[in-house]
Parts: C-alpha cells; sequence; structure tokens
C-alpha cells in the first residue's frame, strides 16, 4: 500500500484543493472589476464595505488575487477589522500565498481570539509546511472555539493521522 499523506488534499469541509475558502455563495449582482469602479472617499466606511464587498464578488468568480488586493485596501482603512483580515487570509491561501495567508489569519486571531477560522486557516498552511506541532496546536485550538463546527469532524481526523 502506497503511504498516505497527513497534508489534506483540500481543507476541512470544502471542495477547493488547500482553501479554507468556503463555497462561492449568491451575492449581490456583480460590480463591475476592481480596477475599473472609482474608489469611495479613502477613510470612509462607505469605502471599506465597498472594497470587502468587491472582494466577495471577485472570490465568488474565482479572481482570489483580485479580492485579495481589494482586502488588502480594506485593511488599510480599518487594520482592526477581523473580519477583513480573517477574508484577507482566506484569499491569500486560496492564491497559494501562505505565508501571507499565515500572518493575516494570525492577525485576525490575535483581533478576535474567538474567530475559529482563523485557527483552521492557521492549522491548514502549517500543516501544509510540515510543521507538526504547530498544526496540532492550531487545530486543537479550533476545536476549542468550534467542538461541533461544520469542520470539526474532518479536523478530529486530521489530528488522529498527525498525532
Amino acid at each position: 500500500a502506497a503511504p498516505t499523506s497527513a497534508v489534506p488534499a483540500a481543507v476541512p469541509g470544502t471542495a477547493a484543493p488547500r482553501s479554507a475558502v468556503p463555497a462561492p455563495r449568491a451575492v449581490d449582482p456583480v460590480p463591475e472589476p476592481i480596477a475599473a469602479n472609482p474608489m469611495p472617499t479613502a477613510g470612509s466606511s462607505a469605502a471599506f464595505a465597498k472594497l470587502m464587498k468587491d472582494s466577495q464578488a471577485q472570490a465568488a468568480k474565482g479572481r482570489y488575487s483580485q479580492a485579495a488586493s481589494a482586502l488588502s485596501k480594506a485593511i488599510k482603512l480599518q487594520p482592526k477589522n477581523a473580519d477583513a483580515h480573517l477574508a484577507h487570509a482566506e484569499a491569500l491561501l486560496e492564491s497559494g500565498k501562505d505565508d501571507g495567508a499565515l500572518r493575516s489569519a494570525q492577525t485576525a486571531s490575535r483581533l478576535r481570539p474567538s474567530a475559529a477560522k482563523a485557527h483552521l486557516i492557521i492549522g491548514t498552511i502549517y500543516q501544509v509546511k510540515g510543521r507538526k506541532a504547530e498544526a496540532i496546536d492550531a487545530y486543537d485550538k479550533f476545536l476549542k472555539l468550534a467542538p461541533n463546527g461544520r469542520d470539526s469532524t474532518e479536523v478530529r481526523s486530521i489530528l488522529q493521522r498527525l498525532r
């Protein structure tokens, strides 16, 4: 029998390779590409909301690099917004930018320690990087925060293989 890898082919609960981004949800009508939209006044909550909406639309179309770009701008407007950092982590992970995704997920978890999804992303990245002890720690934190969450069964299975 061929050896099995403890690295998941997909993040728990998703079909996307190594992704913690949930399946695209129905969104409002998709706006023009981000670059074609005029930028609302910097610093306004309207600008932040527009960037967040644009990022969701881009992610729903599989344009994760564009989503990450919009989220980077949103984070500059509201650097303490955990949701923006978490969405940024997801978009970067989908784009294959694990180091940036890790930083954003860590920031999200610092800003909102109860953000279970941040720990799931952190665990996934550490697992992919072969940092087993750190992956286990992050997955344990995820399970502590979301013991009956959508991904909890799969995370328990991953932990059994890692341990």
